[in-house]
């Protein structure tokens, strides 16, 4: 389930240092406030590795929940790829709309999944400068499509239906090449249905690219 305080308490550490030393009786409402990194829109792609786990079952309503149509990769290793856009309001505040798709592999099984995605992302610290103005927080949360497959036959196993999809990260842009940002990430993934439950955390370098200031 997407947790808004994560961002509720990045607002407010945004707001602090900009509002100190200010008098609010001259407060303009930022109406003459330029961007320095991040405006107008954004385009981003992440690709990395999964490292976790994944089980489900046959989507039958007599084959869920019972132990001998379960599949379950165990811990296992793959592949994660997410691409998004969006508008940067802030220097500190992105949304995006975006696609995820990724699986991973073991127990002779692979673990496949698609998801259409709502991405909210903060600097928090922006406005301490130096190194912070380039820490993220993020988080996403959609819908998404998913399935296990029995590797050597390439049969179908299990099918998660619709499925939920939140996730919660952390990242920064290491290097700005005019409007280019790259940069490692790092986020826990959770995609659930009555049939289907699948965590990985995914390592991940991404670039980003805001067409302003």
């Amino acid at each position: 389930m997407f947790r808004p305080l994560p961002f509720v308490l990045a607002t407010l550490l945004v707001a602090a240092p900009a509002a100190a030393g200010e008098d609010e009786n001259e407060w303009d409402g930022d109406f003459d406030y330029r961007a320095e990194v991040r405006s107008d829109v954004v385009l981003g792609l992440s690709a990395g590795l999964a490292l976790g786990s994944c089980s489900g079952y046959p989507n039958e309503a007599g084959k869920i929940d019972r132990p001998e149509y379960e599949a379950d990769t165990g811990f296992a290793l793959g592949q994660d790829y997410t691409f998004w856009v969006g508008g940067a309001l802030q220097d500190w505040f992105t949304f995006a709309l975006g696609l995820n798709s990724g699986g991973i592999q073991g127990n002779g099984l692979y673990a496949g999944s698609i998801g259409f995605l709502l991405r909210i992302e903060a600097y928090p610290l922006f406005y301490y400068g130096e190194f912070w103005r380039d820490f993220a927080v993020f988080a996403d949360f959609g819908i998404g499509m998913g399935a296990i497959f029995d590797v050597d036959t390439e049969e179908e196993v299990a099918n998660g239906g619709a499925l939920s999809l939140t996730s919660l990260g952390v990242a920064y842009e290491l290097w700005h090449l005019g409007g280019f940002a790259i940069g490692p990430s790092l986020q826990y993934r959770h995609l659930f249905s009555d049939s289907f439950r699948s965590d990985v955390g995914v390592l991940a370098a991404r670039v980003s690219y805001y067409t302003g200031p």
